[in-house]
């Protein structure tokens, strides 16, 4: 099953039988985008970002979601996995707004984004559980420094590891 992209805002209805996945491809126009894909169904349900058949990312739930993945023009293929629910998936796409804006998924050491020291980054924590990871290197021992600025009314918490341990 096919996603037309029509003003950058698409949803589409579905049901599982039985124990079943449903497939969709999001086809992106050129430039990048961050995109945001939410599935809310009547039963608890699957959703999942596929990248060569495996789930890059994916969230479940009644409500679940796939919050600000950078991606870039081209077919992204999204699957539903559940048993006998009823569904509504949809999707948002928004301009990646520069080159220092977080890319997800970024969510271990394997999926972080290589930092440098130009300037600040920006990003979303979008889930209480999401959790944001970059990597930079040093050419040689250096002072720096890092800090990370919560929204107002909001909690963060900042780690630093050198090699897997735990710096701070």
């Amino acid at each position: 099953m096919f996603i037309a992209l029509e003003d950058e805002h698409m949803e589409v209805s579905g049901r599982l039988v039985g124990r079943e996945v449903d497939c969709y491809i999001l086809n992106v126009p050129e430039g990048e985008y961050l995109a945001t894909i939410e599935m809310h169904s009547d039963k608890p349900a699957t959703l999942e970002h596929l990248v060569n058949g495996k789930a890059l990312v994916s969230d479940s739930g009644s409500g679940a979601s796939v919050d600000y993945l950078h991606l870039l023009a081209g077919h992204h293929v999204f699957s539903v996995r559940g048993e006998d629910a009823e569904y509504k998936l949809r999707a948002l796409l928004t301009p990646v707004p520069d080159e220092f804006f977080e890319e997800e998924p970024n969510y271990d050491l394997g999926h972080s984004k290589l930092l440098t020291f130009s300037r600040p980054y920006r990003g979303i924590i979008s889930k209480a559980r999401d959790e944001d990871w970059f990597r930079f290197r040093l050419a040689a021992r250096r002072e720096i420094r890092i800090a990370a600025t919560p929204p107002r009314g909001a909690g963060l918490r900042l780690q630093v590891q050198r090699r897997g341990i735990r710096m701070f």
